[in-house]
């Protein structure tokens, strides 16, 4: 089944905010599959969210997963973590939580300012070799494509949003 179906992609849940207590946050799941919601959006910072699709979804064959890595809970808040030995340690654990689900799109959360953008998506580029179905960046990039020193468009596993595949295009152009 290919991933970017227009029918599959017309709304989504959205699971960072699901509820604290367990039997709430599974009956909001079963409910959006009950309203035909096919898309779940959920990260591996979102502590046990994964573990709850799965779950939840074990029998629904016609549903999307869409999480993310590469970004950790601290003390202060969040924190982005573009290593490449994080960005495979996510998505391993991604896969153990979701026991044995497939996922069609795995995205790195956000770029991290201290790791070289091109070091996570090699990462990523990596990963599509039989851990995921697609997988592709969030968040704000543009900063990052602009001063990459490796061209990005080489890296042809990984989507970028529109905004960065023109970067990427503009940058092929002019090099």
């Amino acid at each position: 089944m290919t991933w970017l179906r227009l029918d599959e992609l017309r709304i989504g849940l959205g699971c960072m905010r699901l509820p604290a207590d367990e039997q709430r946050a599974l009956e909001t799941i079963a409910a959006a599959v009950d309203a035909g919601i096919t898309v779940f959006d959920t990260a591996r910072a979102y502590e046990g969210n994964e573990a709850l699709l799965a779950r939840t979804l074990r029998t629904v064959s016609e549903a999307r997963v869409v999480t993310k890595g590469g970004m950790a809970r601290t003390d202060g808040g969040w924190m982005p973590d573009g290593r490449a030995r994080s960005i495979r340690a996510d998505c391993e654990a991604s896969l153990a939580a979701l026991d044995g689900r497939a996922i069609d799109l795995y995205l790195l959360h956000t770029p991290d300012p201290r790791v070289e953008l091109t070091t996570s998506i090699r990462a990523l580029a990596r990963l599509v070799s039989g851990l995921y179905r697609r997988v592709s960046v969030t968040g704000e990039l543009s900063a990052f494509v602009s001063t990459s020193n490796d061209p990005l468009w080489k890296y042809s596993s990984v989507i970028f949003p529109a905004s960065v595949a023109a970067s990427i295009a503009t940058s092929r152009i002019s090099r």
